[in-house]
């Protein structure tokens, strides 16, 4: 599953290519993997594409809602223009093959035959219609300071990985940067996390938000 950085990535390219343009068209193949009503997006300018936690967030101009993409395990967005395409998520042959395939959930056109598709072979990715998303800090946000990372581990009888991992208390963090966080802070991961001194918690904030910067300036 993508992680910060990934979603990162993916939200800045598809941001230089669709600020600006006109959604007109959006063709849902599969129900399961787009919830409200397609019609809402025909005709609306995008504003804005950007990232919370692990999911890309597309704003509008003059609209109050945003569409949240979650690519989960196996999700895929692919941009094309002509024979140009922007790929990200899990690779599989649909990055180069001919689309829509039979993994195509949802495709959406712009001018000029720009077209982005939202493929996932297994399903558990969506596209959603709704608000902007009320959630903890990011791993990257000023937000997420030493004395937040202290108020979430202290007094937690889960393992330290476990509550670092948790969407509900911050966001960005999956098993990989989780567990590059924990080794580079020397931090054991099944240690219970209230037990975690102050020297302790401060090199593990630390590490888990150099391990993020770093895959998100090698692009994921």
């Amino acid at each position: 599953m993508p992680e910060l950085p990934e979603v990162e990535t993916i939200a800045r390219q598809l941001d230089k290519a669709l600020k600006g343009r006109v959604v007109e068209s959006v063709e849902v193949l599969r129900e399961k993997s787009f919830v409200g009503k397609e019609d809402d997006l025909v005709g609306r300018k995008i504003k804005k594409v950007g990232r919370k936690s692990k999911m890309v967030v597309v704003e509008f101009e003059e609209w109050n809602k945003v569409v949240l993409i979650h690519l989960k395990m196996t999700g895929q967005l692919v941009l094309t223009e002509g024979k140009k395409r922007t790929v990200g998520g899990h690779p599989t042959a649909d990055w180069v093959n001919k689309l829509p395939s039979k993994h195509t959930r949802v495709v959406m056109g712009f001018k000029d035959g720009l077209k982005l598709f939202f493929n996932d072979m297994r399903t558990f990715g969506w596209m959603k219609i709704g608000d902007v998303p009320k959630l903890p800090p990011d791993v990257v946000d000023e937000e997420f300071d030493f004395n937040y990372l202290k108020s979430v581990l202290r007094g937690s009888k889960r393992a330290v990985k476990l509550v670092i991992l948790d969407q509900k208390k911050m966001g960005g963090i999956g098993n990989i940067y989780a567990n590059d966080g924990l080794f580079l802070a020397g931090v054991d991961p099944r240690k219970l996390a209230g037990e975690l001194n102050e020297k302790e918690i401060k090199k593990l904030w630390k590490a888990v938000r150099k391990v993020i910067n770093k895959g998100v300036v090698l692009g994921g």
